[in-house]
């Protein structure tokens, strides 16, 4: 079963560095080219990941996040925490932030 093994697996480029707990989830946004990571803590730590620093941090859950997405085709992260939060979270002003 090793012949499936990819030789071609290189070191990374950059270690993530903010969460000071477990990360659970993960979610891309293909429009902006962003990572956005979350889970023990209550933020969602937004990521360039050309480099090793958060670009931002969302705030507003009072649990640990167990969903994280960003759907294509639009503006928008979605987050649920345990407690059963959902908050939607819109990215219209991020060029202008961020310049992404």
């Amino acid at each position: 079963m090793m012949d499936n093994v990819r030789q071609d697996i290189k070191e990374p480029k950059h270690t993530l560095l903010g969460h000071s707990k477990g990360v659970k989830q993960l979610a891309y946004s293909e429009r902006y080219k962003i990572l956005l990571s979350a889970g023990y803590e209550f933020e969602i730590y937004i990521w360039n990941t050309m480099k090793a620093d958060p670009l931002d941090k969302l705030v507003g859950h009072e649990a640990s996040i167990v969903g994280l997405v960003c759907p294509s085709g639009t503006f928008n992260a979605v987050s649920c925490d345990l407690k059963g939060v959902v908050k939607v979270r819109s990215f219209d002003d991020w060029e202008s932030r961020y310049g992404t």
